[in-house]
């Protein structure tokens, strides 16, 4: 091997170390999530207004990203708190967990057991209708044996 071929092998381990270490260094301060559609559209046309007419960086989704959450951070309130949970309720799940409380405490709210009282009184109230019998005041067929035979 000579010189030049010791000096390119030796750059290349350095190199590969550096983009080792860059990599582990990554993998200390970045986190991936994954994001709808129409959130990574919305983020991309934020980052084009970024961009526009700014060399002085090179601005990609995860910087735009983790800037405005970080930034939501600083402002983020209870009336935040309050309307992400009303976006995602979904009456199932709080239904599963009351439900799953009720089974672990013997404890039931009043409000829903009333719901399910009310709601039992009335399926009970409107269960089947009672059965109509046939009038006897109707018509009767009889069959009269004919004479021909």
């Amino acid at each position: 091997m000579n010189t030049e071929d010791k000096t390119e092998n030796t750059k290349n381990k350095n190199e590969s170390l550096s983009s080792t270490m860059a990599m582990k260094q990554n993998e200390e301060t970045l986190a991936k999530i994954a994001i709808t559609k129409e959130a990574d559209s919305a983020l991309a046309e934020i980052m084009a207004k970024v961009s526009d007419g700014f060399d002085g960086a090179r601005v990609i989704k995860q910087d735009v990203a983790s800037h405005i959450i970080l930034e939501f951070l600083k402002t983020f309130d209870d009336a935040d708190i309050f309307n992400i949970r009303r976006h995602f309720f979904d009456t199932k799940a709080m239904l599963r967990a009351v439900l799953k409380k009720a089974e672990e405490t013997g404890y039931i709210p009043d409000d829903v057991e009333e719901l399910f009282r009310k709601k039992f009184e009335s399926s009970a109230n409107s269960s089947k209708k009672p059965k109509k019998y046939l009038k006897t005041d109707g018509i009767t067929d009889r069959h009269i044996e004919s004479e021909a035979s």
